[in-house]
């Protein structure tokens, strides 16, 4: 945590990390994955 208080490019590293990794998200393919466990299991 310090290191990244301690250094932007680092942070801009991080924060470019993190939005490209929301962009794989979404919450109708978090839906139909856990329907699909609800169906297999449930």
């Amino acid at each position: 945590m310090n290191r990244i208080l301690r250094e932007p490019r680092l942070q801009q590293q991080l924060s470019e990390a993190s939005l490209n990794q929301a962009q794989k998200f979404s919450w109708a393919k978090t839906g139909a994955q856990t329907a699909a466990v609800l169906e297999r299991f449930g």
